[in-house]
């Protein structure tokens, strides 16, 4: 995206660890980062060609979607597509549906069956508690022992340290080795 064309003007919203300093910068009110109700959305009045959503908020609430229906170029994935990353209940429902490998989870709605799950002791030790929805990369506690995975749940679904993410939590399995990432 670095090589565009001769006079063209690259803009970022928000300006992230690793970005270039010295690159236009184009504000949006917190407002239009949001899915636009109208008016051609984020991007009309900057005259933006090609608008390039990276943060989960936005793309779960729907800009993507919101964008290409206002007749923009936006370059990510649709609101239902961003559901994979924005709700670990529907992620491991889906790799369940495909066939997908994936450890061994319980969804649990209410704080009384999560720790009733982490009693029963079905996963073992370590156990994996992720809230459901977004928490910037912060809902996932790797519980050591028993006291840390029940103080992981009352965080999460008491205490709401996530606010909605934490409304439910997935319960899973550890699984030892190296993790592996790919991409067709």
């Amino acid at each position: 995206m670095l090589e565009t064309r001769k006079g063209a003007r690259r803009r970022c919203p928000v300006l992230r660890a690793g970005q270039r300093r010295d690159r236009p910068r184009c504000p949006l009110p917190a407002a239009r980062r949001e899915p636009p109700r109208g008016g051609g959305g984020p991007g009309a009045r900057e005259d933006i060609d090609l608008t390039v959503v990276g943060p989960e908020g936005p793309l779960t609430a729907g800009i993507v979607d919101a964008l290409t229906a206002a007749g923009r170029r936006a370059c990510g994935p649709t609101q239902g597509a961003a559901a994979i990353e924005s709700s670990k209940a529907f992620a491991k429902r889906l790799m369940a549906s495909q066939g997908v490998p994936t450890a061994r989870h319980v969804t649990c709605a209410n704080p009384a069956e999560a720790l009733d799950v982490l009693r029963r002791g079905g996963f073992g030790l370590p156990v994996v508690i992720k809230a459901d929805g977004l928490a910037a990369g912060k809902g996932v506690v790797v519980a050591d022992d028993e006291a840390a995975a029940e103080a992981a749940v009352r965080e999460m679904m008491v205490d709401r340290r996530f606010g909605d993410a934490g409304s439910q939590v997935v319960v899973e399995e550890f699984l030892r080795g190296a993790r592996r990432r790919s991409s067709s």
